[in-house]
């Protein structure tokens, strides 16, 4: 009878250990909001020094009237020394012989890049492109929630700037 004790004892502990430790190993550790952090401006630092980067466009903030929320589908891509850019303008030109108004959609190279951490929690990007339409000056701010303003400031029309989200794997949202 003691036996029988032991032996179902022991089962019933070898079974609690096995279970405990199987459902430890399968369980992913929660990281903690500066974990998050930390690891996304990581990400952010690769991204940003590699030219390899998508920022989806949520909002327009127009020089001269309220910020509006655009519709899903523009968007603000580096790749390498070339940056496709398809976003929404709304704005007035500040030139009279500015002709063109194709919004601000190009595909162009990047005339000069630089990156510049301005705190632990925020990178700049500034670049400057050229196009038959405009010559533009850009400074893009990534903070650590994944959020990127862009600031675009034009030689022929108004400054105007954008809110969007940088594009990440599904694995890090």
């Amino acid at each position: 009878m003691k036996r029988l004790l032991l032996i179902s004892v022991a089962f019933c502990l070898a079974f609690a250990a096995t279970t405990s430790l199987h459902a430890q190993t399968n369980k992913p550790k929660k990281l903690t909001k500066a974990e998050k952090a930390a690891l996304m401006m990581q990400t952010i630092q690769t991204k940003t020094y590699s030219k390899d980067f998508s920022v989806e466009i949520k909002q327009v903030t127009p020089m001269r009237s309220a910020a509006q929320k655009v519709d899903p589908g523009y968007v603000f891509r580096v790749k390498g020394d070339s940056l496709f850019c398809d976003m929404p303008y709304i704005g007035d030109a500040t030139t009279m012989s500015y002709t063109g108004y194709k919004g601000m959609t190009f595909d162009e190279r990047i005339r000069s890049y630089s990156v510049v951490q301005l705190n632990e929690s925020c990178y700049a990007v500034f670049m400057k492109v050229v196009n038959n339409e405009d010559s533009y000056d850009m400074q893009l701010e990534f903070f650590d929630n994944s959020f990127v303003k862009i600031s675009v400031n034009p030689v022929r029309r108004d400054p105007i700037s954008y809110i969007g989200q940088l594009k990440l794997p599904k694995e890090q949202k």
